[in-house]
């Protein structure tokens, strides 16, 4: 193959395409085909991005963008820096003919050693022939690599316009610019001042913080000498803090004298948990704030100018971070902003119009929460001060309209004015019409004894509180544990009548306090709230002339109790009695007329309860009939009593012998049934052979205790005073009847004529009786004790011819119980 090298020539316009052959010397021209040649408009060269890169760069190879016109695609297009013995770089077009991307091999410069680097003039041959620069020429940079590392302060406002040092490495002479943040966000800032090699300061711009409502965000700081486009690597961020952004002012009102704790929310006060410094400006007049949280913080109002003092005024107010931004006169858009939002406060005079002030005393030790209400909002200031005498307190708002401030100790009793001050000086009368108000200040009372010492849970005993250094005061009031009651009635400097609360059953102390307030200290005085209280009663029931001692059952009966029982019997209260823990008894008085009445019992004389059964009054019973009067002591037989007032309890009791009212025991007593109100049926009692009773006198109750008839003060076998008087019964024990022999023992069977019994125990009472089987004797005559004498009967007697018949006596009258007679042998 034989190659030939040409030179163009000039062609007339463009684009064209041309045919290309060979001639020899002599003439001959090469035969079809031929080879083409393509015209194009002559490729400009306008810009390159980025223009400057460092040896790091120009160790790893790079890319760089070129800008022009007419580029074509090729795949033999070259980029050329420096000249004709320059570094080549392939290129190929990148999207239109507008723009070329060049891939430089790594390696291909050694950089001179001096900072400002070394300067290349940009060429591009899209054939990769004919270079072509750029009018005026495109130039490149190749410098040492410049490190930027930390900026400081690493955190600042986003409202910018605040020095920022920048700090790293080889910070050349020729940086420029200072660029925030990266791509379309990116901000170039002008360079403050160069400090060194190592440290450069910029002005930060005003950054708008993404997104919105965060209160920070971290942005790249980096150097350039020619904008964003020769921005050096960097690693140092600085974070730009939202601007404090005040939404509420509370109160948004205070005196001209100042002091005026202002609470002020919103937002970005503390941006993720970073301190910073703030003051409020209350119109011209700063004043540093307190930051509570990243949403409240509180700041205390300053005094205002005098010329303002007489009316008062209102002032602007604002949040300003220290140090302060200055204005900005160029640099970036909006570095000038602040919230747009304009809060207000106002400041007024202080003229006090309290209409309440309680309590108006307290112990001499102090510590008395005094209230003061306002017909008008009050001035929220903390150079406004109770004073009492000379001594002043703070004041703490509670509402616009009420605050409170605690009385000073002054450790003797007296009086002292109350006043206000707004400036610790001037003091201000806050009585009706400028009239002082007073307070007093008392010795502290003492409570030694708390009677009754307990009561219901239920509340609502009167007790008595004895002490000393008590006070006729409307606040008197009294505490049992946790709970306060007014005093119910002041009687003395040294007793007053308190009434128990609702409380849960327990033992609590007792104080009293003079104003409501200030309650006595390490109190001795206790007093037990009594849980639920139940009574029974033992017995039920009593005569309505009383004295019936009645046990009565409770679930707990205090010692201290033992003075102060009472029961209620309906209207009458009589005294009761502790027993012991569990029991109580009181005597029943004595009524008119018979009838269930509401028994109630008090322990400490005042909380009656109601008894779970009624007391029942009867009229006292009364023994007309014994049926029979007499009978043998030594048979369990049962007689029959009739008469009225008889009642059928367990109590039902019948005795033999003795007095109407004596101990226990000295008789013989029976439980009686009652079949009726006016029949009572009772087992006689057995008679031992050591006991001589003969006529004995008959006793009943209905409760076992109280025994009718009444007033029997003495009695013997032969008394009969109380027969008529007292309705008195009687019942007779006799020896058991004994039958010796009979004379004759031998009779007609037609009857007639008298029989004699000879035998012992033989009585002459109307009851005096014979029988032969089952035919009774006409008449019977009573000879002696061991003789008596029968009449033998008629006909019935014809049956028995021949035959013996059993004779029977008995005393008294055949007694049915079982229909059956009960004669004895």
């Amino acid at each position: 193959m034989v190659l030939y090298q040409c030179k163009t020539p000039p062609w007339p316009q463009t684009p064209a395409e041309v045919s290309v052959g060979v001639a020899q010397a002599d003439g001959r021209c090469q035969s079809a085909p031929y080879a083409s040649f393509r015209y194009t408009e002559q490729w400009r060269l306008t810009r390159v991005y980025p223009m400057e890169f460092d040896e790091k760069q120009q160790a790893e190879g790079f890319k760089f963008f070129v800008s022009g016109e007419n580029f074509l695609q090729s795949k033999s297009a070259l980029c050329r820096l420096g000249g004709p013995n320059g570094v080549l770089a392939t290129a190929e077009v990148v999207q239109t003919n507008f723009t070329l991307l060049c891939a430089v091999p790594p390696g291909g410069f050694t950089l001179a050693s001096s900072p400002e680097g070394m300067t290349y003039e940009v060429e591009v041959a899209m054939n990769g022939q004919d270079f072509v620069g750029g009018t005026p020429p495109v130039l490149v940079r190749f410098v040492t690599s410049t490190s930027v590392v930390t900026v400081e302060p690493s955190w600042v406002s986003a409202l910018g316009n605040l020095p920022l040092a920048v700090k790293g490495a080889s910070l050349a002479a020729d940086m420029r610019y200072c660029i925030f943040g990266e791509g379309e966000r990116a901000i170039e800032v002008p360079l403050s001042a160069l400090a060194s090699e190592r440290e450069v300061v910029c002005t930060t711009p005003h950054w708008e913080i993404r997104p919105y409502g965060a209160a920070t965000e971290r942005v790249l700081v980096r150097l350039a000498p020619d904008g964003t486009g020769t921005a050096r690597s960097s690693s140092a961020y600085v974070t730009f803090v939202a601007y404090p952004l005040p939404e509420i002012v509370e109160p948004n009102e205070g005196p001209v004298q100042g002091g005026t704790v202002v609470r002020i929310f919103g937002r970005h006060f503390r941006p993720d948990g970073q301190e910073i410094l703030i003051q409020c400006i209350f119109g011209s007049k700063q004043s540093k704030a307190l930051v509570v949280s990243d949403t409240e913080l509180q700041c205390t109002s300053p005094p205002v100018d005098g010329a303002y003092r007489a009316t008062g005024h209102l002032s602007s107010f604002n949040l300003e971070t220290i140090p302060a931004p200055p204005a900005v006169k160029s640099t970036t858009s909006a570095s000038n902003q602040r919230p747009m939002k304009q809060l207000t406060f106002y400041y007024r005079r202080f003229i006090p119009s309290i209409s309440w002030v309680e309590p108006l005393s307290g112990p001499e030790f102090g510590n008395t929460l005094v209230s003061l209400r306002s017909d008008a909002p009050l001035l929220n200031s903390k150079n406004i001060k109770c004073v009492f005498g000379n001594i002043q307190v703070a004041l703490f708002m509670v509402t616009q309209n009420e605050a409170t401030c605690t009385s000073p100790p002054l450790n003797r009793p007296g009086m002292v004015e109350l006043t206000l001050t707004a400036d610790g000086q001037n003091r201000v009368q806050i009585g009706a019409n400028g009239d002082a108000v007073r307070f007093t200040y008392y010795i502290t009372p003492t409570v030694a004894k708390v009677t009754p010492s307990f009561g219901s849970s239920r509340g609502g005993t009167i007790v008595q509180l004895e002490g000393a250094h008590f006070i006729n005061d409307g606040r008197l009031t009294c505490k049992f544990g946790d709970l306060t009651v007014p005093a119910f009635r002041f009687i003395s400097s040294a007793l007053v009548l308190c009434r128990t609360p609702i409380k849960a059953p327990g033992m609590v102390q007792v104080y009293l306090s003079n104003n409501g307030q200030n309650f006595t200290g390490g109190s001795d005085a206790t007093f037990e709230f009594l849980g639920f209280t139940y009574f029974h009663l033992h017995p039920y029931l009593g005569p309505i002339s009383g004295n019936t001692v009645v046990l009565v059952e409770s679930a707990s009966v205090p010692v201290a109790a033992d003075a102060s029982i009472r029961c209620r019997f309906g209207t009458l209260t009589v005294p009761g009695m502790r027993v012991n823990e569990t029991f109580l008894q009181c005597v029943s008085p004595a009524v008119v007329t018979a009838g269930e009445v509401k028994f109630e019992v008090a322990l400490n004389q005042q909380d009656f309860v109601e008894a779970t059964q009624k007391f029942l009054y009867y009229e006292n019973p009364r023994i007309l009939t014994v049926d029979p009067p007499l009978g043998p002591n030594h048979n369990g037989l049962s007689i029959r009593l009739l008469g009225q007032g008889f009642i059928s309890t367990n109590y039902l009791k019948v005795r033999f012998g003795g007095v109407s009212v004596e101990a226990a025991g000295l008789h013989l007593v029976q439980t009686a049934l009652a079949s009726t109100d006016t029949e009572v049926v009772v087992e006689l009692p057995r008679i031992t052979v050591n006991e001589d009773m003969t006529r004995v006198p008959l006793y009943i109750s209905n409760n076992g205790q109280n025994f009718a008839p009444e007033g029997v003060l003495a009695w013997d076998q032969d008394e009969d005073s109380y027969d008529v008087p007292k309705t008195m019964a009687y019942f007779t024990f006799h020896e058991p009847l004994l039958l010796r022999n009979v004379d004759p023992e031998v009779g007609m069977t037609y009857g007639g004529g008298f029989v004699s019994v000879f035998g012992y125990g033989f009585l002459n009472s109307t009851g005096l009786n014979c029988s032969f089987e089952w035919i009774g004797s006409p008449s019977v005559v009573f000879i002696s004790s061991t003789q008596i004498m029968c009449e033998a009967g008629g006909r019935q007697f014809g049956q028995f011819v021949g035959h013996f018949v059993t004779m029977l006596m008995t005393l008294f009258q055949c007694f049915r119980l079982s229909n059956e007679c009960c004669p004895i042998l």
